[in-house]
């Protein structure tokens, strides 16, 4: 939809532009405006109503499209719907709808359809090709969309009479009421700030705002284009327009007729992890290593693979003191090996070695796909990137020795799952119990969650130890010997 260089209001470069490309019909079927291409509303303020509703980066994500972006690829961009433009009225068909239209319904997204209105052209004729172009609309489709944004030289009666006639003919067409796209300005001063569209939903766009402004026509906005893909009106520009639904992702799939039942493109659903709850603390000594393991379902439509990782949050990608070498880095506790279909489950594996320094901590962790977007990020399918968590309390007396529980050797590597969530069950079993630390001077037994031990924590306990454990027996059997001998 965007471009990145974009033609601006006003008669003169509208005029110039005219003449130079001999007109919008002679452009061929790939030019024709992009949206908002006739507003600068991002240098401007508007005299209209400010409505605040939905945060622009939190809110469910969207991006709207054109034959401007080519090929367009919607997959990996944290979207939760996207549209694309059918054609810049009846001379400008735009030759990568038929493609961006599949790709959005494989992605997963909530899809849309948008046209740009030519006021001056026949308005039967423009709604005809946007009901051609789509169909009867069906559940995970939004309306299609009226891009206001020129009057054509129309009068004020004839634009809203063309608009009348277009929402008419595509809602019948489509099955779904129309929304309209236009500034809060623009539709108040070229169409009279008419009412009688306020039933239709409203898609307003407002750059370089923190609420958008709307028009007194409407008492609400439906969706909000925040952005047109330059970083001067937004922190996640990239040459495409943003826009964010005014609602939670339920809302946009209840909206688009999907009853919130779409399916995102990454998603997750939890199973169980083999240390406590949040609402219990698990006990730790400094520098104790406890094995560690949480399972997941895949329930997004796309597969697993060595991208997919537990990352710390809280915030994100923030660096764990509990990391040691089990772990991918300092925060990337663990990734998938292999790949995951949609439906499988998947366990993550690793350790918590406790730091030196005594205390409460807590560890927050999500699902991500590297480089690509958080589960827990609007649009994709959970877990939220604040709701795993492990409070641990570190205590005691310090255990000596660094060596033997990797995530090898220890009971992460001898359970799938690690245990019940609850903390009720062994972390994994007890294969690592007696064997060598791998350092002098101290031994590794493995206790089992729950054990009378261990306060029910479920670790691994570095005990320090004597050298040579038999001494003071030895040292007694002789003495033991000598008294004997004696009398």
């Amino acid at each position: 939809m965007a471009r990145t260089q974009r033609l601006k209001t006003g008669v003169a470069l509208t005029s110039l532009a005219a003449l130079l490309l001999g007109g919008i019909s002679s452009c061929g079927p790939d030019q024709g405006r992009a949206m908002g291409d006739f507003y600068d509303i991002g240098s401007k303020s508007q005299a209209t109503t400010k409505k605040c509703g939905a945060d622009r980066y939190k809110g469910p994500q969207g991006m709207d499209v054109s034959s401007w972006q080519g090929s367009f690829t919607f997959t990996g961009k944290g979207l939760a719907f996207a549209i694309a433009r059918v054609s810049d009225g009846t001379g400008s068909p735009d030759s990568q709808f038929a493609a961006n239209w599949k790709k959005m319904k494989s992605a997963g997204l909530v899809r849309g359809a948008y046209q740009f209105f030519e006021p001056a052209q026949n308005a039967t004729a423009q709604a005809n090709m946007v009901v051609q172009a789509v169909g009867k609309l069906g559940a995970g489709d939004l309306p299609c969309t009226l891009d206001f944004e020129k009057t054509g030289g129309q009068s004020a009666s004839t634009i809203v009479s063309k608009i009348k006639t277009w929402m008419s003919v595509v809602e019948a067409g489509t099955g779904k009421k129309p929304m309209i796209y236009t500034t809060g300005s623009f539709w108040e001063s070229s169409t009279g700030n008419n009412s009688s569209f306020s039933k239709n939903p409203l898609w307003v766009a407002h750059w370089g705002s923190t609420c958008p402004n709307i028009a007194t026509s409407w008492s609400n906005w439906t969706l909000w284009q925040y952005c047109d893909g330059q970083s001067q009106y937004c922190s996640n520009a990239n040459g495409v327009d943003r826009d964010v639904f005014n609602g939670t992702l339920a809302d946009l799939q209840k909206f688009a007729g999907g009853n919130g039942s779409l399916t995102p493109y990454y998603g997750a659903t939890f199973v169980k992890q083999s240390w406590p709850y949040a609402n219990t603390a698990m006990q730790m000594k400094p520098g104790e290593t406890v094995a560690a393991s949480i399972t997941f379902t895949n329930s997004g439509t796309k597969a697993w693979d060595s991208n997919t990782r537990l990352g710390t949050t809280k915030p994100k990608d923030r660096a764990s003191v509990f990391a040691d070498s089990s772990w991918l880095d300092d925060h990337r506790a663990a990734g998938v090996t292999g790949t995951v279909a949609p439906g499988g489950n998947y366990t993550f594996k690793f350790n918590f070695h406790a730091p030196q320094k005594t205390g409460d901590y807590y560890e927050y962790f999500g699902l991500l796909e590297e480089g690509v977007a958080w589960f827990g990020d609007a649009g994709q399918g959970g877990p939220a990137n604040n709701v795993i968590e492990a409070w641990i309390h570190v205590a005691g007396t310090p255990v000596s020795g660094t060596g033997g529980s990797g995530a090898g050797g220890s009971s992460a590597g001898g359970s799938s799952a690690g245990g019940s969530s609850a903390g009720g069950s062994s972390a994994g079993g007890s294969s690592a119990g007696g064997s060598s630390a791998g350092a002098a001077g101290s031994h590794e037994t493995t206790h089992t969650l729950g054990s009378s031990d261990n306060g029910g924590c479920g670790c691994h306990l570095g005990e320090s130890a004597p050298a040579n454990d038999g001494a003071p027996v030895l040292l007694l059997l002789g003495l033991g010997w000598l008294i004997r001998r004696r009398y």
